[in-house]
């Protein structure tokens, strides 16, 4: 993935430690923040047909905890996936929706939640933590040209990238080293988000 110029000017860059199992991950690292207690849940779909009509519905849950300097945020997602297709004179025809959900705590307040769904070319949504608005897209740029699916994501605030994950080959993450703490843990727990969201759930 190719960074914002901008966000990689006054930005960190840390590869993305993760370490896992076959069928569960054990912890991931990257900068100061460490992500333990995570919980992968994939386990629920459902289908339906009428006639040449068919629909099916999958769920995926994942929770997580970020902690950094005694900071923790406990983040609760579900994944859903919507599929409809119809066969008419021989030619298929459908389509699918996906969406995110995640739920953010600190001592079991709520702190906030963010959204994720399909967008043009991609995936687009909003987080809200500690009364602050971040909106989260994914980036399609890369050296030399762009990609049809995402390549990474970023988290804004206003016109200010915070955060980049690349979410394809090694995942890495540039973080804004002047961004406010609170800001800060908000995006990292984004980025665990949509790393999960692209890595596990939406596959």
């Amino acid at each position: 993935m190719q960074p914002d110029p901008t966000l990689a000017a006054h930005s960190q860059h840390f590869a993305m430690d993760v370490k896992k199992s076959a069928l569960s991950y054990d912890a991931i690292s990257f900068g100061p923040y460490q992500v333990a207690n995570i919980d992968l849940d994939w386990g629920r779909s459902s289908s339906a047909r009428s006639g040449s009509f068919t629909q099916s519905r999958s769920t995926k849950d994942y929770a997580y905890t970020v902690s950094s300097a005694g900071t923790s945020l406990n983040v609760k997602c579900k994944y859903k996936k919507e599929t409809s297709g119809a066969s008419l004179s021989g030619m298929s025809l459908g389509g699918h929706k996906v969406s995110l959900h995640c739920d953010l705590s600190r001592a079991d307040a709520v702190d906030g939640a963010f959204d994720l769904r399909s967008a043009d070319n991609g995936y687009a949504g909003e987080a809200k933590a500690k009364e602050r608005t971040f909106a989260v897209a994914s980036r399609h740029a890369v050296v030399g040209g762009t990609t049809s699916s995402p390549a990474g994501y970023d988290v804004r605030a206003g016109d200010n990238v915070l955060a980049e994950v690349q979410t394809v080959n090694e995942p890495e993450v540039w973080l804004d080293t002047a961004a406010p703490a609170d800001d800060a843990i908000a995006a990292a727990a984004i980025v665990v988000a949509v790393y999960f969201f692209e890595r596990e759930a939406n596959r």
